[in-house]
């Protein structure tokens, strides 16, 4: 592996669907990337998704790469497909002391690591059947 792997990867966004929802990920400001799942505000034929409307601090329960630190309606900066505009979207960043930033790395801490799109990926799709799992009759289509 090189010594900067992010040269080798995409610089995103990046879309794609897990469990049923859509999922985004994207570089954010420290280059380090950030992971997304939309959840519908009122999928035709079923009652609102339990997490639709919480704060990211209510949802410590999720098991994500540090923990949820994004939960609001629409992606930041509104820069990705109309398919998250009307959604609850839960996300994460790979931005914490001990990741590796590509933008940052002398705040990273000597041992820092640094989280690849397949690393996040994988984060993305776990979230997604978290989200899922808390409630199977959801649907989002």
């Amino acid at each position: 592996m090189t010594d900067k792997p992010w040269l080798s990867e995409s610089e995103g966004p990046i879309f794609f669907e897990a469990h049923g929802l859509p999922c985004a990920m994207r570089r954010g400001s420290t280059g380090a990337w950030c992971g997304y799942v939309g959840i519908a505000k009122s999928p035709p034929f079923t009652k609102k998704h339990p997490y639709f409307g919480k704060k990211a601090a209510d949802l410590f329960r999720i098991a994500c790469h540090g923990g949820v630190t994004y939960a609001r309606i629409g992606l930041p900066d509104g820069e990705l497909p109309d398919v998250f505009d009307d959604r609850w979207v839960i996300g994460f960043d790979t931005s914490h002391y001990g990741d590796l930033s590509p933008l940052a790395p002398t705040l990273s801490g000597d041992d820092a690591v640094y989280r690849t799109e397949e690393y996040v990926r994988e984060n993305v799709i776990n979230l997604a059947a978290q989200i899922r799992a808390v409630d199977p009759r959801y649907s989002d289509t």
